[in-house]
Parts: structure tokens; sequence; C-alpha cells
């Protein structure tokens, strides 16, 4: 039995549709199973024959979280240790997700997964530590994405559709670089990783393939919304720079990942291709 844990969140959404397609087996619980409470988890898996968790759970608005630390930290970190232990109790494999905010941004070229980590905010630092209570397990496998997006939820992607059918023009930062990654390629991912059972335990980086700013990615989200007729207004796409867009936690400049070492297990895709891929399936929902 496979237990995903967050199953409201946008990745498990595509987890969950994902083994639905498949026949696969799963138990799927949200906010009603709280992970920062052990015995809330010991009493869940008691007579269940679970042998894998994946973690879809987390605290992820950067910006409160400067102000709500102990929240944050209390889910992205205290609630992975307590998902961590449960796993090493009952002998189950773990799947858990980083983010590539685990990086301080100062680096020129793609992060690996040996490079030293250096957080700026406290949703990385909170993540970095939950991350590192999932590798103490023998048996774990964590997975750091970056700028994710999909069909369900928000995200980067439905914030510019919204700001480009009802503005003129709009702002985007230019400074500031990475890897869209579709929601969708990362759940097929994780199925894989169940079904063909040949990944390695340990600590991987996974996104899609690109080397972009959000601006650029805001340019790209214009084109194909004009392209499969979601976008119908006329807006022009500046770019600034992070100073004229202040916000409350600071962001790394540069936070690409090198896929390098999970191309081997994982198809990669293009993120112009799986943006495609995600405006077919937004046009046809």
């Amino acid at each position: 039995m496979i237990w995903i844990i967050g199953k409201n969140g946008m990745l498990a959404n595509d987890i969950i549709n994902v083994f639905n397609k498949n026949n696969t087996e799963y138990i799927a619980t949200a906010s009603d199973i709280d992970i920062t409470n052990i015995d809330i988890l010991n009493d869940f898996v008691k007579d269940k024959n679970i042998k894998t968790i994946i973690n879809c759970s987390a605290y992820t608005k950067v910006d409160l979280a400067e102000d709500e630390k102990d929240i944050c930290y209390k889910v992205n970190g205290d609630g992975v240790k307590n998902i961590s232990e449960i796993a090493s109790n009952i002998k189950a494999d773990l799947i858990h997700f980083s983010t590539d905010y685990v990086f301080d941004g100062k680096a020129n070229k793609p992060y690996t997964e040996e490079d030293k980590t250096n957080p700026i905010n406290v949703y990385g630092k909170s993540k970095l530590e939950g991350e590192k209570y999932a590798l103490s397990l023998e048996n774990s496998i964590v997975i750091r994405i970056s700028w994710l997006y999909g069909i369900y939820g928000k995200n980067f992607v439905y914030t510019m559709i919204n700001l480009m059918n009802s503005k003129d023009s709009i702002k985007v930062v230019n400074d500031q670089f990475g890897s869209p990654t579709h929601t969708l390629d990362v759940a097929y991912t994780v199925f894989d990783i169940i079904n063909k059972n040949n990944f390695d335990y340990g600590l991987y980086h996974y996104t899609n393939e690109g080397n972009i700013s959000w601006y650029d990615f805001a340019k790209t989200i214009y084109k194909k919304g004009k392209e499969f007729n979601i976008i119908s207004n006329d807006c022009i796409v500046n770019q600034c720079n992070s100073e004229e867009y202040p916000t409350k936690a600071q962001r790394p400049k540069y936070s690409v990942l090198s896929i390098e070492k999970i191309r081997k297990y994982a198809k990669i895709y293009d993120y112009e291709y799986s943006l495609n891929k995600f405006f077919d399936i937004y046009k046809n929902k």
C-alpha cells in the first residue's frame, strides 16, 4: 500500500491522477491527519500494510514564512521528522520533496546534489531541515524540485494568465534564474520510482530542462497562452529587477538545479514542451 500525504496539494493531485490512470492502489490524507502530531500518525498507520510513504505536505508560503517562522518549521521540519520516524518504525520507503531554495543563488552553474546548501529565507531553511530528517533514513528518496506549476492550485502560470487577461502591461523580474517544472512530469517520475524499482535511495534533483528568468518564463506563458486562445487580451510584458519588486523573503538569484544524476532514471522534458502540455490540459479540462 502507498500512502500519499497532503492530497489536496498541487503535486499530490497529479500523483493521484497518475496512480488512478495506472490502477495503482493508494490511500491519501490531508490536514485531517496532522503530521506535526506523532500520536495521530502512529494511530493512522496501525493495522495498515504501508510499504511506501509519499510526503507532498509542506508549508509553501515563502513570504509569509518570514512572519510565521514557528508554523513553517513545525510543518517542514518537525512534520518531516515525524513522518521519517513512522517510516522507520513500519519499515516503509519514504519519498519526500524539497526545493531549490536550499541554495543561496550565488552560483553560476547548475547546483548538484553534492553542492553546499545555504538557504537565505525561512522557507528554504525549514525545507533543508526537513530533507535532512528524510535523508537520515536508509530507505528514503528526497527530490529537490523548482518553480513548480500545475493544473491544480495556485502557481505562477495561473497568476500570469489572470494578469495578462486583465491588464495592459505587467512587470516581471529578469534577474532570478531557474527551471520551471510541471507537476505532471514529477508525478510520472514518482510513479516510475515505485514501479520500475531501479532508483537508488538518496538525494536527487528533478526539473524540466531550462535555465531562464521569471521574465523569460512570463514571455513564454504569454506566447503559449495566445497560441492556445487562453489569453485573449493584449498585454505588454516588461522586465524589471528584484530591487524594483521587493518581497518579504529574499529569493536566490540563481537556483538552476543540475539534473544529470536523475537523467538515467527519469524522463526529462524541455520546459516549453511541458508548458504546451499544461496548456493543452488546461484548455480541455
